[in-house]
């Protein structure tokens, strides 16, 4: 649990990890520096379970990330900033998951997006299995960041880009994705209220994180097309095209959208880098969610992936209905 200046939120980060129904951890805090009460309300819980860091300077979020994995010694690292809330039995299921299926490296949950006022929002249901998720990666994070247990020897030799300012944690997918051994899960499960306010990192930063993933987008989608042939505008025209309730914002038409994920098809046809079956489904679930936007459902089936058929479409509406 990286702290900077974390005074307001701070005890209830900490007293949701420490009421666990899973007793056997230890909760790695590194106060960055802070400059407020952040070291008071941390020295006033008496828990032997708690060990306590802190950087003489401000070292900013990866480098104090990456300190941390080093100290950590469990066979799996959570992942928890210091303004959200766990579900108390977050780590419980998590390592009986881990547990059971021991291809899983990094394990993340769904979670509530709660406010300042510890209201709740909104909610975030990301994509359950592997190859969904990896198929995501394509497109947006699909892991949430606090939500995740990863295999501490994974982290331990991937780490954190000092060059990932603000996407760290989708660039760290991104490299795990590349060990073709190593599985991706989220649990089904709302386990980490995640706190969403005017000085969250992402809020602050959302415009630079949008530019940083592009990015890391433009590297993907290298994997399946030549760099004259990215367009990488039209590929952010379809970012938002992942639930029923997001609005689109797209300039662009319904033909060049269904061009451009007929182009990610045919491509991943021939170069095979995601499951075919699983990679056009969830083209397919975001065509769907444009044409519900745009009112033209007769439009649907119009898109020309080679072997379309109706297992696909079930498939299809199976991850839309999982958000």
């Amino acid at each position: 649990m990286p702290v900077y200046n974390g005074e307001q939120y701070l005890n209830d980060a900490i007293q949701s990890v420490l009421n666990q129904s899973y007793p056997n951890f230890e909760l790695v805090i590194i106060n960055d520096g802070s400059t407020d009460r952040t070291e008071e309300i941390i020295q006033a819980i008496r828990d032997p379970r708690i060990r306590y860091y802190r950087n003489q300077t401000n070292l900013k979020l990866i480098k104090t990330l990456n300190f941390a994995i080093t100290v950590c010694s469990g066979e799996y690292i959570a992942r928890m900033d210091a303004d959200d809330i766990c579900a108390p039995t977050r780590f419980e299921q998590q390592i009986a998951y881990m547990t059971k299926h021991p291809d899983c490296g990094v394990c993340g949950s769904w979670a509530r997006i709660i406010d300042a006022q510890n209201q709740k929002t909104g909610r975030i249901k990301n994509p359950v299995s592997n190859p969904v998720i990896r198929a995501s990666l394509l497109f947006t994070p699909a892991i949430l960041h606090p939500s995740v247990m990863v295999r501490a020897d994974i982290l331990k030799k991937f780490q954190y880009n000092q060059n990932a300012l603000h996407t760290e944690d989708f660039d760290l997918w991104i490299k795990i994705a590349k060990d073709p051994e190593v599985e991706f899960h989220n649990l089904p499960e709302f386990l980490l209220d995640y706190r969403w306010h005017y000085s969250n990192i992402s809020a602050v930063n959302d415009n630079f994180q949008y530019e940083k993933k592009k990015e890391l987008l433009r590297q993907e989608l290298q994997k399946l097309l030549n760099t004259h042939d990215i367009d990488l505008d039209l590929h952010l025209a379809t970012f938002n095209l992942y639930r029923f309730d997001q609005k689109i914002k797209s300039s662009y038409s319904g033909p060049a959208i269904r061009g451009w994920l007929e182009k990610l098809a045919l491509a991943n046809r021939q170069l095979k880098q995601y499951n075919p079956f699983i990679f056009e489904s969830f083209l397919l679930s975001r065509w769907i969610v444009y044409c519900i936007h745009t009112k033209k459902l007769h439009n649907i089936l119009s898109i020309n992936f080679i072997h379309f058929n109706y297992f696909k479409l079930v498939k299809a509406m199976s991850i839309l209905l999982s958000k």
